[in-house]
């Protein structure tokens, strides 16, 4: 496998950065984040576990932040529905003027794009996942 240093300098070459291909290669991403800041001062999370058990992850996020411990064990077992009514409730201006919606309202993509997608992210996410020292999913 290349170097990521090498297919950084290639991609940059040849990709505009507002590409949003671009953005979900979170390998170049964080390889720059870790020439600046030492690895044991990056926390990544997975957006999966967040949604899946978000006291957990809430829990690790405050431990690696050194800030007080807080009880999120209300948060087990919470659905989306849960969430996007606290947003609604609380932030009800949540994402006005940004575009931002808690869930948004597009056509499902093609099971053809859908495969070209994964075949192109796939040695990408492989790479990410070795860098953290995960398993790819």
């Amino acid at each position: 496998m290349e170097s990521v240093s090498g297919l950084c300098s290639e991609w940059n070459k040849i990709v505009n950065r507002n590409n949003l291909l671009f953005r979900g290669l979170y390998a170049f991403q964080l390889h720059r984040c870790y020439k600046n800041i030492a690895k044991d001062k990056i926390l990544i999370l997975s957006s999966n576990d967040l949604k899946n058990k978000p006291d957990q992850v809430l829990s690790q996020a405050s431990e690696f932040l050194g800030v007080p411990h807080h009880n999120f064990s209300f948060l087990a077992g919470k659905n989306d529905s849960f969430f996007e009514s606290v947003i609604e409730q609380k932030y009800n201006a949540f994402g006005v003027g940004q575009g931002w919606k808690y869930k948004s309202e597009h056509e499902e993509i093609s099971l053809n794009l859908k495969s070209r997608l994964n075949l192109f992210f796939e040695p990408h996410n492989e790479m990410l996942f070795e860098m953290i020292g995960q398993e790819l999913f």
